[in-house]
């Protein structure tokens, strides 16, 4: 009678194939219930909190529905905490992990990119609950209260197909970076990672400072249509610099963990 686990079948079962064994890391993340629906829960959560919020304050001050509602557009709640909690998670979950999927016979390639497929499939998942909720929300005329809890000025307020690109994107991205963050953690130690995180913040303090400042030269130029829209880069500017800094993440990352030591 074989004593082998259950694991230890899945990895027989993916043979050679990197492919079949980078899935199997990806069922491996899959492997805690609930997990994936970390997102939803949170966009869920929050949608329902700024609904009761945006009530309180119609009761509270006599405001009209509608300029409660205007305000509720700039809420940025849902993106925060719609990347923060499940990137904590997945990152946890790949440091904590990593030891043990190499001891089923996985490579560090197939660990790492099983946990990008994580990364997208709840990205995605957490975009369409998002983006079922901005559906609802307009169907029932702001949740028949005239409130707009969930539908902000972030995700376009337009196409629904365009709210879940804009959301995927942004869930994802926020979880390759935190991958980015995890490889250095893992590779170098703590040290590293706080080194890593400062240089990283003085660039980013640096950027906003350029950004702000050509912000400022183009609403006096009267130019700041042409600034935001990026001249010719369909979408704008922001998202391409954004899709770069993504790109780089998952590049820079996967070098930095598969020079990562386990024991």
């Amino acid at each position: 009678m074989s004593n082998a686990t259950a694991e230890d079948r899945l990895v027989a079962d993916g043979g050679g194939a990197s492919g079949g064994r980078t899935l199997l890391a990806f069922r491996y993340y899959l492997s805690v219930p609930g997990r994936l629906l970390t997102g939803p829960g949170i966009v869920v959560v929050v949608c329902a909190l700024s609904l009761v919020v945006g009530a309180v304050i119609v009761a509270a001050s006599n405001a009209e529905a509608a300029d409660v509602s205007s305000g509720l557009t700039y809420n940025q709640t849902v993106i925060w905490w719609g990347s923060i909690a499940p990137l904590a998670i997945l990152c946890s979950a790949v440091g904590q992990g990593s030891t043990a999927m190499l001891g089923l016979g996985m490579t560090r390639r197939n660990v790492w990119w099983g946990a990008i497929l994580y990364a997208l499939a709840g990205a995605a998942l957490t975009a369409t609950t998002l983006v079922a909720l901005i559906a609802l929300e307009r169907l029932t005329h702001g949740w028949f209260m005239g409130l707009s809890a969930i539908d902000i000025i972030y995700f376009g307020r337009g196409s629904l197909l365009l709210a879940w690109l804009i959301a995927l994107g942004t869930f994802f991205g926020a979880q390759v970076v935190a991958l980015f963050f995890t490889a250095i953690y893992l590779r170098t130690g703590a040290m590293g990672l706080t080194l890593s995180i400062v240089g990283a913040s003085v660039l980013l303090v640096g950027a906003l400072g350029l950004v702000i400042a050509a912000f400022s030269r183009a609403e006096r130029d009267g130019a700041t249509t042409t600034f935001v829209v990026g001249g010719e880069l369909p979408g704008g500017l922001v998202p391409w610099v954004l899709g770069v800094v993504v790109l780089l993440a998952l590049g820079g990352g996967w070098w930095i963990y598969r020079r990562a030591s386990f024991r």
